[in-house]
């Protein structure tokens, strides 16, 4: 008979650590969901109060955002378009100061530039430069040549000011006016000379220039008057924008106070609590959730407590 041959001698069990020098193969991370489940009470802690207040303020955001965007995008149109027409009007006002201020210079120079009185000249262009917001008066003849002129010292006036006039003269130059000073004809038929002097003579009865009435007017009057109502009109729509916010939050308070309770008796409901209610003070759409809410309540109040006694 054949010997059987021995056999093998069973494998020691292989150490998960292996020999020391042994290449170990390597180990499979973990899926997250396998990490997640681990994380234990601290993954399904409840949320915290700072979670809760965060979302009453994102509630409150949004009320309060609903409420004050459309007032005060309408405060900024109606504001800017009121300031800006009010200020337009004082420009043309100031220039049409100015046009009517060298349109009756003009005629009361006529007899002076074409007499040569420069004493009556000067007379006349001083009474002009005292006359509100004028601030230089100038008469020349036909050539340009300089018959009489008059400068005011300029008023004293805020830094402000000082400097909007500087850049408006800088980008738009000075606010000069100016008129034509002319020969008033006199028509000949009026004094009976027209059929004894013939026709040669009635050439003269046109117009002929005589010299300019310049007018240069200082906008500093009108700038303060604009920074004023420039200023009235923001102090205006700040009052209205505090009095809506005041009003909004007042309104958002009211209703996002029941939707933190409805939100808060869910949460309770949710954990357990069954015998959490919600006072009904509302009325309208939240009145009835609130209703809702609370029957709901008592309803799985009711199942839960006959489910105890059938067990």
């Amino acid at each position: 008979m054949r010997a059987r041959p021995p056999r093998a001698a069973p494998s020691a069990p292989r150490l998960s650590g292996g020999l020391p020098g042994e290449r170990q193969p390597p180990r499979r991370p973990l899926p997250r969901t396998a990490r997640a489940r681990g994380g234990g009470a601290a993954a399904r802690a409840p949320p915290r109060r700072g979670s809760e207040a965060v979302r009453r303020l994102r509630i409150r955001q949004k009320l309060l955002l609903v409420s004050l965007l459309p007032v005060a995008f309408a405060v900024l149109v109606i504001g800017l378009y009121g300031i800006v027409t009010r200020i337009l009007q004082l420009e043309e006002a100031l220039e049409a100061k100015g046009q009517a201020i060298a349109n009756q210079l003009a005629p009361a120079a006529e007899y002076g530039v074409y007499a040569g009185n420069r004493a009556a000249l000067r007379r006349l262009a001083e009474a002009t430069a005292r006359e509100r917001d004028v601030r230089s008066v100038t008469i020349t003849d036909a050539d340009g040549n300089v018959l009489a002129r008059v400068e005011r010292r300029p008023a004293a006036r805020s830094w402000l000011v000082a400097k909007l006039a500087a850049w408006r003269r800088a980008r738009r130059g000075p606010l000069v006016f100016r008129a034509a000073i002319t020969s008033t004809p006199v028509p000949l038929d009026e004094l009976g000379f027209a059929n004894r002097l013939g026709d040669a003579f009635r050439d003269d009865a046109h117009p002929s220039l005589l010299g300019w009435a310049v007018v240069e007017l200082s906008p500093d009057r009108m700038l303060a008057d604009q920074i004023a109502i420039v200023a009235r009109g923001a102090g205006l729509a700040l009052v209205v924008l505090l009095l809506t916010a005041w009003f909004a939050v007042r309104a958002s308070r009211r209703l996002s106070e029941p939707l933190l309770r409805l939100n808060a008796a869910v949460q309770r409901l949710a954990h357990g609590h069954l015998s959490t209610r919600v006072p009904e003070t509302s009325g309208g759409e939240l009145g009835a959730l609130e209703r809702g809410i609370n029957t709901m309540a008592q309803a799985l109040e009711e199942a839960r407590a006959e489910m105890q006694q059938r067990i």
